[in-house]
């Protein structure tokens, strides 16, 4: 073996070791380290549950038992763009990161909070309120405090609704070419309708099938009764083409859910912003 594979086999094998799995995500608190009590992971998963719920911000908690030599605040990263706390768009997630064996704690904050959790405040409740509850090894305590400092600062910078409205933005095109299409369709047919009485029956009853489908676009009932008046029996094929045009531009809903149970991070981004600290 030559020198330059030596050297190339050894900055490889240092790369494996300095890189460690992301677990799966669990839940809002993902205890890998055994350092939260049941009950006090309870309380921490009903706090950031009713956060979620009222504001849609995600803050999910991570205990690890060793970062395995690589740094904290490249493994905290990987974790958050891997996980994506917070909403897509919104990037109002959270991780608060402890590595057990290390004795060092992150808290990882995505784009659209970094303007009121500042890395400044960040590292202030690292240093202010966990870490001396840590070094006293009062760990569901400091859970408990960082969490609530957490959310007393994100609290009320979103609402649930908020993500919604994001979701129906990026539907909006989707919704446009349904109309799109049925405009076009009604054109075609009226065409067709000037050289045929056939054809031209057909496009007075397109006509009345457009006028029910645009001003009930999503009030299936009110779609009903004006398809109804304007089509008689003539409403069973048209509505067969409206809920076919409409399911294909209906996508996935958001990665969270507030009702049921977890149902994992929402697309959120991060870049970075947050702060390291230890105990």
């Amino acid at each position: 073996m030559n020198k330059k594979s030596f050297v190339f086999l050894l900055l490889f094998g240092a790369v494996l070791l300095n890189s460690i799995d992301i677990p799966p995500l669990k839940g809002f608190v993902n205890d890998y380290a055994g350092f939260i009590s049941a009950e006090t992971e309870a309380v921490l998963t009903a706090k950031l549950k009713s956060l979620e719920e009222s504001d849609s911000t995600q803050i999910f908690i991570l205990t690890i038992p060793s970062l395995d030599g690589m740094d904290i605040e490249s493994y905290s990263i990987k974790v958050a763009e891997t996980w994506k706390p917070g909403q897509k768009k919104l990037d109002n997630g959270v991780l608060f990161i402890v590595s057990q064996n290390d004795r060092k704690m992150r808290i990882e904050v995505g784009y659209g909070l970094e303007g009121v959790l500042t890395d400044l405040l960040s590292g202030r409740i690292i240093n202010n309120v966990a870490s001396p509850l840590f070094r006293d090894g009062l760990y569901d305590e400091g859970f408990v405090a960082v969490t609530d400092a957490l959310i007393s600062i994100v609290k009320n910078e979103y609402q649930a609704n908020d993500a919604l409205k994001s979701e129906k933005v990026t539907s909006k095109s989707g919704d446009g070419r349904i109309i799109g299409l049925l405009i076009a369709l009604f054109f075609i047919v009226k065409l067709i309708g000037s050289a045929s009485k056939k054809a031209g029956a057909a496009s007075g009853a397109i006509m009345g099938a457009g006028i029910p489908l645009l001003i009930g676009a999503f009030n299936p009932v009110l779609m009903i009764v004006l398809g109804l008046i304007g089509l008689g029996m003539a409403f069973i094929p048209m509505s067969v083409v409206y809920f076919v045009l409409l399911s294909g531009t209906r996508g996935g809903s958001s990665g969270s859910s507030s009702g049921g149970g977890f149902s994992g991070g929402g697309g959120g981004g991060f870049g970075g912003g947050g702060a390291s600290g230890g105990w």
